[in-house]
């Protein structure tokens, strides 16, 4: 059976796939799960039989108690979930997780406390025990993202760092290199430009050619171009570019990054603070996706586009595997200017025609409608 492009899309504890039709640019729900909390992050098997789902309970009355990974069979040519062996559960919530290329691991990251977890995978698909970790560890400060190397040879933790504040200095940012064997991690050292000061990294993306590692900076709202070379990283970025007309915006900040699966494009979620609904007043800002197009010699970068998301806070989006349709996950109902007015928006599904040139073409949104409830991951995947 050929594979199929499956959406797959977490509001809380519901845990939703929808059929894709990238022809259309358009998708159908055809079910859902109840995970055991809230689903924070997702990643397929290397033969996509296999989903793995982090899950925590971290914004419920009382939470923080309960978190979980889990492991679900995902249905051939229609992407529908069945529990596979029983969840472990984990000490504390993660922030983001990755497989290794061989299937055999589970990377998390935690941002609170700073930590590192690795988790077996038998060889049926099922999860097994934690793999021991040397002590000394440097996890830096609010880790949000783990990462492979497409070489295999090391992994990469994004360490945000935190702005200053009133009361507190500057914690500065890094991307945190290490060391990677049977699951096994040891520090390699940090790449912290300027000392990571005014360096807040959320997420990264590699070329697909393995030549360059795309990183989007949250709090300066920038996409760098890091020098890849098997395990190597260049210390210092090959290029900066902002994301928006001023980057320096302390109300706006960049999301995720993913390139494109040719690797002469790179896109990245430009969001407004996730407070600023909170009042229950008009949103301003921008929330929208930020195309750049790569030169194929030097890896150079040029925004080429910024493309409205038709909602509020683009935690998330994904493209499908054959590189023409993008889903922007915007996560929080806010009220909003749309159409001219300002009215209430939900979080939605919203769905966009990627062109040869990289650009988006808006096509329409799939509105979630569970109040209180935040869409916080979605991610297309070949089933």
């Amino acid at each position: 059976m050929s594979k199929r492009a499956v959406l797959y899309a977490a509001v809380g504890s519901r845990f939703a796939w929808y059929e894709v039709d990238v022809d259309r640019c358009a998708i159908t729900e055809k079910g859902s799960i109840n995970t055991p909390e809230d689903v924070q992050y997702a990643w397929p098997d290397p033969s996509h039989t296999f989903l793995y789902v982090a899950t925590a309970d971290w914004k419920r009355p009382g939470g923080g108690q309960r978190q979980h990974l889990c492991a679900y069979r995902m249905a051939p040519g229609t992407g529908a979930l069945t529990q596979h062996g029983e969840p472990r559960s984990l000490k504390q919530r993660p922030v983001h997780m990755c497989l290794d290329e061989q299937g055999r691991h589970v990377l998390l990251a935690y941002h609170h406390p700073a930590h590192i977890s690795v988790q077996r995978i038998a060889a049926g698909g099922e999860l097994g025990d934690e793999v021991p970790q040397v002590s000394g560890l440097d996890v830096g400060v609010y880790p949000h993202q783990i990462r492979v190397l497409p070489s295999g040879e090391g992994v990469v933790m994004i360490t945000r760092g935190n702005r200053a504040t009133q009361t507190r200095a500057e914690e500065p940012g890094a991307l945190r290199v290490y060391h990677y064997r049977a699951g096994a991690l040891s520090n390699r050292g940090p790449i912290a430009p300027n000392g990571g000061r005014n360096f807040g990294p959320r997420h990264l993306d590699f070329d697909p050619q393995r030549r360059w590692m795309h990183v989007g900076l949250e709090t300066q709202n920038r996409l760098q171009v890091y020098k890849l070379d098997g395990a190597n990283i260049g210390a210092e970025p090959l290029y900066s570019k902002g994301t928006l007309p001023q980057p320096d915006d302390a109300s706006q900040v960049v999301g995720a990054i993913h390139v494109h699966p040719n690797g002469k494009f790179v896109y990245l979620a430009n969001r407004v603070g996730s407070a600023a609904a909170a009042g229950g007043g008009e949103v301003k800002g921008e929330n929208s996706i930020a195309v750049f197009s790569i030169d194929q010699t030097s890896g150079e970068p040029a925004l080429i586009q910024r493309a409205d998301t038709h909602g509020y806070h683009p935690r998330t989006f994904s493209i499908d595997p054959s590189g023409r349709m993008l889903v922007a996950a915007n996560s929080l109902a806010a009220r909003m200017e749309e159409d001219g007015k300002v009215q209430s928006v939900p979080p939605n599904l919203a769905l966009f025609r990627i062109g040869e040139d990289g650009r988006l073409d808006y096509a329409g949104r799939h509105d979630i409608q569970l109040a209180g409830e935040t869409l916080f991951w979605a991610g297309i995947i070949d089933v």
